[in-house]
């Protein structure tokens, strides 16, 4: 059989996720040993890329619409809590293969009798455990700023000194500037958060010493986050591009796809942390993705796990990786999620970006 090179090389440089390397035979036919996915993406563009085996890549995709149909099978019975992705102990080609996990409240009695196995995928049970946020006391970045970066003290109007945590500058569809943190600085009887304002500074100032980042644009309870643009005429200050004064600049967000190849390899693509109460945590890894989290009697199902260390205050705070342009020779951040609470849960960047039309970085 003739191979036809022009092909290849187009859906090489395409940057898609069917790029190939090599060719295998399986069954008599030709497939590619390698996926090109693009594993980080800065406002429409793919700006990093990694190939990833074909075997992982298609067992991934099954066990997506594995949890799909599970999701949906078990929708209306109480004891089941959530339905996410993990990773099991086995491996496909030197990473981890992908599984399932559902978390159970025990005290229900409707709990299904589970398989520890669904069409080939792993499945196992946790007990469920309600989760809590994480607002409170801050021992990092807690005075006032100008211009304002992710990672220092801000305040809703809801609860004076009950701080958290910015995430990060960003923009909106309209190219405007701002801080994006959590939604649940405001209280849940605050049904409507469009044009309140998010406040910046120290806890030895009251509400009407803090300065103003600026008016809430875009917001959302079941994912936890909000975006206060600063070029609105309540602003009192400049965005700084960066999380934590490291100079670094933020350049988009960790695709869905990039999430779960940093959890088939944990350990060798850490992720970092940032919050007003803990600091700067580094060397985590990725646990589970597409999980469920109840707020405010809603329910966000694009939330990640992470394994690192968090307390009250670092609410809205980012989990984010340092990665390296070629193009640019720079050093740059991407987003991955926006703290909730103490299971160092967090809403998933590439939901917000794509729902809500966020650009992460200025």
């Amino acid at each position: 059989m003739q191979i036809n090179r022009r092909k290849i090389l187009s859906g090489v440089m395409s940057g898609g996720i069917t790029a190939m390397t090599t060719r295998r035979v399986q069954g008599g036919t030709l497939y590619p040993s390698t996926q090109r996915i693009t594993t980080i993406k800065y406002g429409d563009r793919a700006v990093k890329q990694k190939e990833v085996p074909t075997q992982w890549w298609r067992q991934l995709v099954h066990t997506r619409n594995v949890r799909k149909t599970l999701e949906e099978n078990y929708r209306n019975r109480n004891a089941v809590k959530d339905v996410c992705i993990g990773s099991a102990a086995s491996e496909i080609e030197g990473r981890k293969r992908p599984s399932l996990v559902v978390a159970i409240d025990s005290s229900e009695p409707d709990i299904p009798n589970l398989s520890d196995s669904v069409e080939g995928v792993p499945v196992t049970t946790q007990e469920w455990i309600p989760p809590e946020p994480d607002t409170g006391a801050c021992n990092n970045n807690c005075n006032e700023y100008d211009p304002a970066p992710g990672g220092v003290r801000v305040e809703a109007t809801d609860f004076e000194d009950f701080p958290g945590t910015s995430c990060c500058p960003a923009r909106d569809s309209d190219n405007n500037p701002g801080l994006i943190t959590c939604a649940h600085l405001w209280s849940c009887s605050s049904s409507n958060l469009l044009n309140r304002e998010l406040l910046q500074g120290s806890s030895s100032d009251t509400w009407e010493e803090l300065n103003s980042v600026g008016e809430i644009r875009k917001w959302s309870r079941g994912d936890d986050f909000v975006f206060a643009d600063s070029t609105t005429t309540a602003s009192d200050i400049n965005i700084r591009d960066d999380i934590n004064f490291s100079g670094r600049e933020v350049r988009g967000y960790v695709t869905e796809n990039g999430l779960e190849e940093m959890k088939s390899t944990s350990g060798s693509d850490n992720v970092k942390k940032f919050g007003i109460n803990t600091g700067l945590d580094t060397g985590g890894s990725i646990i589970k993705t597409k999980k469920s989290i109840e707020i405010c009697e809603g329910e966000g199902h694009d939330f990640v796990e992470i394994d690192l260390p968090t307390l009250n205050g670092d609410s809205g705070g980012p989990y984010f990786k340092t990665y390296f342009d070629e193009f640019t020779n720079q050093y740059y951040d991407a987003v991955i999620a926006i703290h909730y609470g103490r299971e160092s849960d967090g809403s998933a960047a590439y939901n917000i970006a794509n729902d809500f039309s966020i650009q992460f970085g200025l």
